[in-house]
């Protein structure tokens, strides 16, 4: 336990140190991953690649690729809260370290439910689905693929599951920073393009894009695993509700922030408009000047206010999000209208 600047406590957190040095190593990590999850194969089914799980181990490799980039997003929260503070859209700077600290304190607490909530759903559902191998007694098939498959995907829904807890409490973060009561002034004309907010606009972009290749793996297989026979229908399922799931991890992970912190620069931008004295106040920053100069520069902020924009994602990476997620969620309802895959 150590101690912040305003003596509040610190947990220690081991499992993010963990997942820190784990960053570090992972490049070797997930060769070596890679090597012992196709060896069993390539031994027993001696290179037929048509033998082998391709759910299994698909699902694997877009979580080795994804993994990483989701341990960084503590770390990308932190750096948007300080360039924030920089730029003096966030106020007081002696807030924002502490509240920084107990919102990272927060987040690994979600992140330690949500991490245990998913390992032991994972390992229902591997029993619901294995219950017949172990009924039939086939106790090869259960030591060698069964109960290693069983704790490989424990361990990575135990990751996954950080990750969805973490997310989702950066999710309630415009909330957070209302009950902090941390002063937030937005600043209209900024050469980001969303009054000084990008750095936010980034945190909940990247959040996004971490999530759509799961929706995507998850949308691809609900669409294949008809096509593979009755050993396989089981799992269409849980894909599905895996998949509705994730769909609604989006919305409330990635697009309530966004119309949380919408709705902030709407009221912000609502009472700038409507208070004079607050145009006045701004005035007396720039020293004495005279009423025609008073005038203009009026002019000029009511414009920039009315100008700007209440989405902290300027309007390439909006359209971006946008598209992605609905080409990525009409695939499988497509497929199954036009008939090319049947229900």
């Amino acid at each position: 336990m150590v101690m912040v600047t305003d003596g509040s406590p610190v947990d220690a957190a081991p499992l993010q140190n963990f997942e820190r040095q784990l960053l570090e190593n992972y490049p070797f990590l997930a060769v070596l991953m890679t090597v012992l999850l196709a060896a069993p194969y390539a031994k027993i089914y001696e290179g037929d690649l048509r033998c082998w799980d391709w759910l299994f181990i698909s699902g694997i490799l877009v979580f080795l690729i994804a993994h990483p980039l989701s341990l960084l997003l503590p770390d990308r929260v932190g750096e948007a809260l300080r360039e924030l503070q920089g730029r003096g859209v966030l106020r007081p700077e002696e807030a924002i370290s502490a509240f920084e600290c107990r919102l990272n304190i927060l987040a690994n607490r979600w992140a330690r439910v949500g991490g245990v909530a998913f390992a032991w759903i994972m390992c229902l559902v591997w029993l619901v689905a294995f219950r017949g191998d172990l009924q039939a007694q086939a106790w090869q098939y259960t030591i060698e693929f069964t109960i290693p498959g069983l704790l490989v995907e424990m361990a990575l829904s135990a990751a996954a599951g950080r990750f969805v807890g973490r997310g989702l409490c950066y999710g309630t973060l415009a909330d957070r920073l209302r009950v902090e009561g941390i002063i937030f002034r937005p600043i209209p004309g900024h050469r980001d393009g969303v009054a000084g907010l990008g750095p936010i606009g980034g945190v909940y972009f990247a959040h996004a894009i971490l999530i759509v290749p799961f929706i995507a793996f998850l949308s691809v297989w609900v669409a294949l695993l008809p096509l593979l026979g009755p050993q396989s229908a089981f799992w269409r399922l849980p894909y599905v509700g895996l998949l509705v799931f994730m769909v609604a991890l989006e919305a409330v992970a990635v697009f309530r922030p966004l119309y949380a912190f919408n709705r902030v620069l709407l009221e912000w931008k609502q009472e700038m408009l409507g208070d004079p004295a607050v145009s006045g106040a701004r005035m007396h920053e720039h020293g004495t000047i005279t009423s025609e100069q008073q005038q203009r520069f009026m002019r000029e902020q009511c414009d920039r206010i009315e100008r700007m924009p209440t989405w902290v994602l300027s309007g390439t990476k909006c359209w971006l999000l946008v598209g992605v997620n609905i080409l990525v969620m009409v695939t499988t309802p497509l497929l199954l209208v036009t008939g090319l895959v049947k229900v």
